[in-house]
C-alpha cells in the first residue's frame, strides 16, 4: 500500500524588502576600507621589493664601479684595467636590468620614479665605460651616484632607514 502525503506552505508575509541605509553604508565603508587596505597592502610588498632590487644592485655595481674607477686611476688608460672595465659594464647592465624587472604597477610613485632614475643612469654609464668615453666618464658617474643615493634614500621608509629624502652618510668608516 502506497501512501503520499502532501504538505504546502499555506502562509503568505505581506511587505516589502527594505534595508536599513546605516547599514548599508556601514557595509560598503567597510568594503572599501579592505579594498584601500589590499591595495596599500601590494603597494608596500611591490616597493619592498622595488628597492630590495636597488640595494643589491647598488651595491654590486658600485663595488665593480669602483674597481674599475681605481684601476684606471693607478693606470691613466684605457688600455690597461685587466678587465675591470667589463666587469663594471656587466654590473652597471645588471643592475639597469634588476631594478627594471623588479618594478611593477603596483610600486608607489615616488620609489618607480627613482629606481627608474637609478637603471637609467646605470645603463648610461656603462655605455660610457664601455666606449671608453674618458671625457664623459665624470659627468655620468656624478649623475649615477645622484641617482643611486636618490633611489637608496627613497628606499629608506620602506626598509626602515629613516625619512624620505634623508642623504646617505659621507663619513669614512671610523672617521
Amino acid at each position: 500500500m502506497l501512501i503520499v502525503a502532501l504538505s504546502a506552505c499555506a502562509t503568505t508575509v505581506d511587505g516589502s524588502g527594505r534595508v536599513d541605509p546605516v547599514q548599508v553604508s556601514d557595509y560598503l565603508a567597510t568594503r572599501s576600507s579592505a579594498a584601500a587596505r589590499a591595495s596599500a597592502d601590494a603597494q608596500t610588498a611591490a616597493d619592498y621589493a622595488t628597492c630590495a632590487a636597488v640595494t643589491s644592485a647598488a651595491a654590486s655595481a658600485s663595488r665593480a664601479y669602483n674597481a674599475f674607477v681605481a684601476r684606471l686611476n693607478s693606470t691613466q688608460s684605457f688600455d690597461d684595467l685587466a678587465r675591470t672595465d667589463g666587469a663594471a659594464v656587466d654590473a652597471l647592465n645588471r643592475a639597469g636590468s634588476a631594478v627594471t624587472g623588479a618594478v611593477t604597477g603596483s610600486t608607489s610613485d615616488q620609489v618607480r620614479a627613482t629606481a627608474g632614475g637609478f637603471a637609467a643612469r646605470s645603463s648610461d654609464l656603462a655605455r660610457v665605460v664601455a666606449g671608453k668615453q674618458r671625457d664623459a666618464l665624470n659627468a655620468s658617474s656624478t649623475a649615477w651616484e645622484r641617482a643611486r643615493d636618490t633611489a637608496l634614500s627613497a628606499c629608506g621608509p620602506v626598509s626602515g632607514g629613516g625619512p624620505v629624502g634623508a642623504q646617505p652618510s659621507t663619513k669614512t668608516p671610523g672617521g
